[in-house]
């Protein structure tokens, strides 16, 4: 357990550390966009890549950095998270995947906001 944790943390710092790389490249305007809607997203060993030829899992190809652009969408999903429905919205219209992504989402957003 405390060696996924550990590899969880340094996943995280990988993707935060390509996204900062990003963010210092990006100029003007779009970079407040680039800062608002991008979330650099670390899954270590939670979401391996599976290569199936080799039948084993690809060790290198699972050490990526993904980036979730955040969308209204998933904004709406915050909002329904956080108890604010908006109204005459059904909230059994959402799946259970969407909401656990989303709370992670929002987990990865509160610590890129505390650094």
């Amino acid at each position: 357990k405390r060696a996924f944790q550990l590899n969880m943390d340094l996943s995280q710092r990988r993707a935060s550390s390509v996204l900062t790389y990003v963010l210092d490249r990006i100029n003007g305007k779009n970079y407040e966009w680039v800062k608002d809607h991008v979330l650099a997203v670390g899954y270590s060993s939670s979401e391996t890549v599976f290569d199936y030829k080799q039948n084993a899992i690809d060790k290198e190809a699972s050490r990526r950095v993904e980036f979730r652009v955040v969308m209204n969408a998933q904004q709406l999903l915050y909002e329904i998270i956080s108890g604010k429905l908006p109204e005459g919205f059904d909230p059994n219209r959402i799946s259970e995947k969407d909401i656990e992504e989303t709370r992670k989402i929002l987990e990865l957003r509160k610590v890129k906001l505390e650094k």
